[in-house]
């Protein structure tokens, strides 16, 4: 049955067509059939469904290109524990996320779906080891999922310091593109296709050439969308250089892993040598500005764009919210630059949108446009954060907050309606992971070895 979403403010992210006002949009087995005048699409589709978007923003969906869902329980306490940007480049010494039970982290897995929801996501990249144990969960949300299972072979505990050289564990190797490949073979296409399975490799201090070399003839072999954690640490690059005589980018380059199909993430601690590598080899870039502003340097983004990569946004750890995540990269490029113009508002909503899906390898979503697919969101502009809404693609960006979503759909089926998530108990999982981060903090505390630092203001209750 046809679904008319009527009299609203299209935010299209189409630049051709960017806004529409007193429009509407029609919607067929989940695709965008109609889109222009209310009037219009009202009376080709008379016998649709009709949904009145009066007093509210339609625009598409954003996509999160990195992030680490089973690690939303480090939040308030992991953010102020960031990798140094000097040597010696350790932790030692910080508190460590507590180990939590397969089912304590399902809870959290939904809490962060739940906030990913609320924020208007409607597309996720997954980054994590052992996906096979909650791949299921995560498609039965309804959201749409590239699970991307991260792999490395260097031994646990190996310690990396200044002018030490790497070494990595030759029998992992294999069984970790074992793993890619049976997550592959169960779950890539599940959920009416709305699930797919890419490769990670952890970073180039976490995997030797030889696994680099798999993931090459994996990618090619399954046709997977790959991606990896690359220079996001200074001791990274020192770890790379002391090995391999070159930078994390260059080392990449060499082993031809960085290239078209790959989505390298962060970027933060490059040269711009190493940005004109990574912006020809024909690799995407995923920026992923609030850990970049938490450990205090950034990419250089813009710089990246205009050498040729595609720019895409992600939230990393600790946090689902991309409206928050979109507003800190126009807002952290500008500091960057210290330029006040650049970039602008509707360019970053495209990162966060179009751009995003298109990394993702899914040209036909990302715009609100006839012929794509339908994964759209709905945002209140009668608040009064919004109002005068003159200019309505700035105020997504500059204004908006995740709590003025009111609606998301992927695939043409609602999953939020009037802010409630009907994929999810809200409730129950909030309180749900409230007594199980008291506990596993608590314990994480109580157990640390002598000298840990802990941030202050931690508090676990009566």
């Amino acid at each position: 049955m046809a679904l008319v979403i009527h009299s609203g403010i299209v935010v299209t992210g189409d630049e051709a067509r960017p806004v529409l006002w007193n429009s509407a949009v029609a919607i067929i087995a989940g695709r965008i059939v109609g889109l222009g005048p209310s009037e219009d699409v009202l009376a080709r589709y008379a016998g649709a469904e009709q949904i009145s978007a009066h007093g509210k923003i339609v625009t598409s969906g954003l996509a999160n290109c990195h992030a680490h869902l089973s690690r939303i329980h480090g939040r308030g306490v992991m953010d102020d524990q960031n990798a140094p940007n000097t040597s010696p480049f350790s932790r030692a010494g910080f508190l460590r996320m507590p180990k939590i039970s397969s089912s304590e982290r399902d809870v959290f897995l939904r809490l962060a779906v739940l906030e990913a929801i609320k924020s208007g996501t409607t597309a996720i990249m997954e980054v994590g080891s052992g996906l096979e144990a909650y791949a299921g969960l995560l498609g039965s949300t309804g959201l749409r999922f590239f699970l991307a299972e991260q792999v490395s072979d260097r031994p646990a505990g190996a310690i990396v310091g200044d002018g030490k050289a790497l070494t990595f564990d030759s029998l992992q190797t294999d069984a970790s593109l074992q793993r890619i490949r049976a997550l592959h073979e169960r779950h890539n296409g599940v959920y009416d296709g709305r699930v797919h399975v890419a490769a990670a490799a952890h970073a180039p201090d976490m995997a030797s050439p030889e696994l680099f070399g798999g993931l090459v003839g994996l990618q090619d072999e399954l046709g997977l969308l790959a991606t990896v954690h690359l220079s996001q640490y200074w001791g990274e690059v020192r770890a790379i250089e002391a090995t391999f005589g070159v930078s994390p980018p260059q080392h990449l380059q060499k082993l031809g892993y960085l290239r078209e199909g790959v989505v390298a993430v962060h970027c933060r601690c490059t040269t711009p040598e190493d940005d004109e590598v990574i912006a020809h080899s024909g690799a995407s870039v995923c920026y992923t500005p609030a850990v970049s502003a938490r450990s205090g340097n950034s990419c250089r983004v813009m710089d990246l764009e205009a050498a040729g990569a595609k720019i895409c946004l992600g939230t990393d750890e600790f946090t689902q919210d991309m409206f928050e995540t979109v507003r800190t990269a126009l807002l952290l490029e500008r500091v960057r630059l210290g330029d006040s113009m650049r970039p602008q508002s509707e360019h970053v909503w495209r990162w966060g949108a179009q751009s995003g899906y298109a990394v993702l390898g899914i040209s036909d979503a990302g715009a609100i446009r006839a012929g794509n697919i339908a994964d759209l969101i709905m945002v209140d502009a009668s608040a009064a954060h919004l109002a005068p809404n003159i200019r309505p693609a700035a105020n997504l960006v500059h204004h908006a907050r995740a709590g003025d979503v009111t609606d998301v759909m992927v695939d043409g089926r609602w999953i939020m309606r009037d802010r409630k998530v009907l994929v999810l108990d809200e409730e129950s999982i909030v309180h749900e992971a409230e007594e199980i981060g008291r506990r596993a903090w608590s314990r994480a505390v109580e157990t640390a070895p002598p000298g840990t630092r802990a941030p202050s203001g931690i508090y676990f209750g009566a």
